[in-house]
């Protein structure tokens, strides 16, 4: 399992709508792709310190909506979603991203 190491982050404002965060890793492609498209590895990682992931939804196509909810050691919860409008496998994942709702259904099947 690969350690955590600090990397340099840059973001850019390409638009009023858009915010690009830009990161390097010394990890293998696939295995980051991973890592952002597979619910059982995203509820390892997203959040922040004494967060735990209790909702994680991807359905990883383009069109296709994602929903994460956080539970936070003071009890409140903070929904996340939105939709993926861009996939290349190993190399690009770009969604959607919006805060504060949770109202928002996951098509399976």
């Amino acid at each position: 399992m690969p350690t955590k190491r600090s990397s340099e982050v840059t973001v850019s404002l390409p638009s009023d709508l858009e915010i690009v965060f830009t990161r390097s890793f010394q990890w293998p492609r696939s295995l980051l792709f991973e890592a952002w498209t597979r619910p059982e590895h995203v509820r390892h990682w997203w959040g922040c310190d004494g967060s735990s992931v209790v909702a994680c939804d991807l359905d990883v196509q383009v069109g296709g909506l994602w929903r994460l909810v956080l539970w936070m050691p003071d009890g409140t919860d903070h929904a996340f979603n939105g939709m993926y409008t861009e996939i290349v496998l190993d190399e690009r994942l770009i969604y959607t991203e919006r805060y504060g709702t949770r109202i928002l259904a996951i098509p399976h099947g």
